[in-house]
């Protein structure tokens, strides 16, 4: 009896909330204890924003979100700074002033984070101390993640413009043209992916477009036409599978083109190849 009373009580005080939310705060970025009940349980939380918490649960769109590395929680706070936060006391190792919202999700190469702007601003910043290494200035904003091949970064604009940035010095080495978008396109888009040499990147028209990494040449570009939709933008994570590119879209076509490394035409395969290295849903 008394065990089922134990638990009947632990219950009940669960059920209302009876653990309180652990309490983290940034350095001038929040003062104001929070000591609101939680459930699902939290050891704790950064509140990076005030003014959003108090409108909850509605919010502001972020496609860049954060990452973490050495201990840093990095991203921006709002469109004006970015900050990296120690994970385990939520203070500020640094603040950067920036020129507008973070557009693609910064990320860590080694010691540094690569950090992309709506103004079309490209950072490299050191992650312990937040020195920026080098700036580039490209047509518009990054609105894909970021590909790190050799010293080659590449990057793709929302005007999807593919440019190879050298990554020691900033310096842009080629861009290419992947033909302006027309109208709307979906948000999150396919990073670029590199196989034999040749650099392979999606269009919001559902083209694919193979490109030489050493020269900048476009070798070929492929549309398969396989519906009328509005919407055929090459969407989730391009990948190559025993010589072959999987790729899907957003009107729903998942397909595979083979590869070859002297290739100037590409066809769609008949289906796609599924083995023990793949798995499609």
């Amino acid at each position: 009896m008394y065990r089922i009373f134990i638990y009947s009580y632990l219950a009940f005080m669960m059920s209302v909330g009876f653990a309180h939310s652990g309490n983290y705060f940034l350095q001038g970025v929040t003062s104001q204890k929070d000591n609101r009940l939680s459930r699902p349980f939290r050891v704790g939380h950064f509140k990076f924003s005030r003014k959003t918490d108090r409108i909850k649960p509605l919010g502001v769109a972020s496609y860049a979100g954060w990452t973490s590395a050495s201990g840093l929680l990095i991203g921006a706070v709002d469109h004006e700074w970015v900050g990296a936060f120690s994970v385990t006391n939520g203070k500020a190792k640094w603040w950067l002033h920036s020129s507008g919202e973070l557009t693609a999700p910064p990320t860590i190469y080694g010691s540094w984070v690569i950090l992309g702007f709506r103004d079309g601003t490209l950072l490299k910043v050191e992650v312990l101390t937040g020195k920026v290494v080098w700036k580039a200035n490209l047509d518009t904003f990054p609105s894909r993640d970021y590909t790190l091949v050799g010293s080659k970064l590449l990057v793709i604009t929302a005007s999807q413009y593919l440019y190879s940035v050298d990554f020691q010095s900033g310096e842009t080495q080629w861009l290419v043209d992947g033909g302006r978008p027309l109208g709307l396109t979906v948000r999150s888009l396919s990073a670029p992916v590199v196989y034999n040499e040749n650099v392979y990147f999606g269009t919001s028209s559902g083209e694919i477009v193979s490109v030489s990494m050493a020269t900048g040449k476009i070798e070929w570009r492929y549309d398969p036409e396989y519906t009328d939709s509005r919407f055929k933008d090459i969407v989730g994570e391009m990948l190559v599978v025993n010589n072959r590119l999987i790729f899907s879209r957003y009107d729903g076509l998942v397909g595979a083109i083979s590869l070859s490394a002297k290739q100037k035409t590409a066809s769609l395969e008949p289906k796609i190849p599924i083995n023990s290295n793949i798995l499609l849903s």
